[in-house]
């Protein structure tokens, strides 16, 4: 996680009970925020570890990132038994990027829309993958959602 306000870079690591990065690292409303996330297992991570995310900026004190990339997500059935359907709505055109990755970061579906705004809806067959944890990404330049999706 990097405060772009003031350029001091932290480790988002371990944050206990009811604290949160703004109360951990100092921070103040206006300061402008940017981190990139990824699943870890094992001592320090030490297992293994997801990719990183892309970066996703914030303003601390402002609106949520995701209004600005979709609004309306949602992805259903989760837990899935094999197929899923994601829907989405972009009120202005943009390029969007709606990948499926494995707990372990691989690319398992990808799809680019390029200067895309309205309703999306698609349905995703992972009925010959592995069961287990995956990871929605929905992206734009302006940031991302990131969501669950459990394979049982």
């Amino acid at each position: 996680m990097t405060n772009v306000t003031t350029g001091a870079v932290y480790e988002w690591n371990d944050i206990p009970g009811t604290a949160t990065s703004q109360t951990k690292f100092n921070q103040n409303p206006g300061d402008e925020i940017s981190w990139r996330i990824r699943g870890a297992c094992g001592a320090n991570g030490t297992s293994w570890a997801t990719i990183f995310s892309e970066p996703v900026t914030y303003t601390l004190g402002g609106e949520r990132v995701d209004a600005d990339v979709v609004s309306g997500l949602d992805v259903y059935p989760n837990p899935t038994h094999g197929t899923f359907n994601i829907y989405f709505s972009s009120e202005k055109t943009q390029i969007l990027s709606v990948r499926l990755l494995s707990v372990i970061g691989e690319e398992v579906f990808s799809e680019e829309l390029k200067e895309y705004s309205g309703k999306y809806t698609k349905t995703v067959d992972i009925n010959g993958l592995s069961k287990g944890i995956y990871f929605l990404e929905i992206s734009t330049k302006s940031g991302g959602i990131y969501h669950k999706i459990l394979f049982q």
